[in-house]
């Protein structure tokens, strides 16, 4: 539950950043998709949970939307701590036993 905590406490930020940005540049169809994946964010509560939302971010480049320049860079932050934390997972459980 800890590695949960720190999930929500460190990418939370980065969403709410990518989406006041969304708001203020008026992207409300990207500003959707990344909402759902902050409240599926906030709902989390069991690890397994984690990997479904990691999947869900990683369909943003399926989107019907273009993001501008900055938004791309604010995502790639986001879609990168992801991929570091799928990392983790995977390095954790690919210890043998």
């Amino acid at each position: 539950m800890e590695a949960i905590a720190v999930i929500k406490s460190e990418l939370d930020p980065k969403l709410d950043l990518l989406l006041m940005y969304l708001e203020s540049v008026q992207d409300m169809q990207a500003h959707q998709f990344f909402a759902s994946i902050q409240n599926n964010l906030r709902a989390l509560q069991q690890e397994e949970q984690v990997l479904e939302l990691f999947i869900a971010l990683s369909m943003t480049a399926f989107q019907p939307f273009m993001l501008d320049p900055f938004a791309v860079r604010l995502t790639d932050d986001i879609l990168e701590y992801a991929q570091q934390i799928s990392e983790a997972y995977s390095a954790d459980t690919g210890t043998s036993h």
